[in-house]
């Protein structure tokens, strides 16, 4: 009856052991605004890491959650995506989003330049359901398919 019962906890812990973990590198050069975000399996954390000269980096948001369906999105997030930088090299300031994703052990990162991908937008549209509005990210679809047209 132990082995049963350990055996129940580990498939239930799903990816919490694997050390899954999400970070993004949001920078507005143009306004000069700039956040990291943080992704845990259980946590989220906004840290303003841009500004004035020699401001420290500050934690200004942090959220804790127990429910799975944000570690199951994190588990199940295509690591294919990552293989490549996005750039719209016609724009020189404007969205700046470095993304580096920790999965198994293993670390795929990408920079997104004013371009619009579908795979980009879902990444950002799962954190901006995790943030307060005055911290989700801008990646709209209409104005960034503008500027790689």
């Amino acid at each position: 009856m132990k082995f049963v019962s350990i055996f129940v906890l580990v498939i239930m812990s799903g990816c919490a052991n694997r050390s899954t973990y999400l970070s993004i590198y949001n920078a507005d050069y143009s306004t000069g605004d700039g956040y990291t975000y943080r992704i845990f399996e259980n946590s989220v954390t906004v840290i303003e890491s841009y500004g004035e000269i020699d401001s420290k980096p500050k934690i200004v948001w942090c959220r804790k959650f127990s429910d799975s369906p944000y570690l199951n999105y994190l588990c199940n997030l295509d690591t294919n995506m990552f293989f490549s930088n996005y750039r719209n090299s016609s724009v020189q300031d404007g969205l700046q989003l470095s993304f580096s994703f920790t999965k198994k052990k293993k670390k795929y990162q990408t920079h997104v330049s004013n371009y619009y991908s579908p795979q980009i937008d879902s990444i950002v549209t799962y954190v901006n359901l995790l943030v307060p509005e005055r911290y989700r990210i801008w990646y709209d679809k209409e104005k960034l398919t503008e500027f790689n047209a």
